[in-house]
């Protein structure tokens, strides 16, 4: 679960930016409910930045609609979500 802020800056950085927002949302619902204070990511500069810029490429109302998404997501949701974030491709 404390993972998903790693995931949605993979997804971010290979240009999925409504799957990033979902899974950002779902971390940071999954750390509030926790009641446990947990580093967002390691470095959170990083994931400010990150959560900005995918907003930016989203428009608000669609990361807001992500968000929310995100927020509302299951437990055994999160695999499919995550399964979501296309591979690297190979260099020719």
């Amino acid at each position: 679960m404390y993972g998903l802020p790693g995931l949605a800056t993979v997804a971010a950085r290979r240009g999925q930016p409504h799957e990033a927002a979902v899974l950002f949302a779902a971390g940071a619902t999954t750390s509030d409910a926790s009641s446990l204070v947990v580093a967002f990511p390691p470095d959170l500069a990083f994931a400010q930045e990150a959560v900005a810029t995918v907003r930016t490429e989203l428009g608000e109302a669609a990361f807001r609609d992500a968000w929310e998404r995100g927020r509302e997501l299951r437990t055994e949701d999160l695999l499919d979500w995550a399964d979501r974030i296309r591979p690297l491709r190979e260099p020719r």
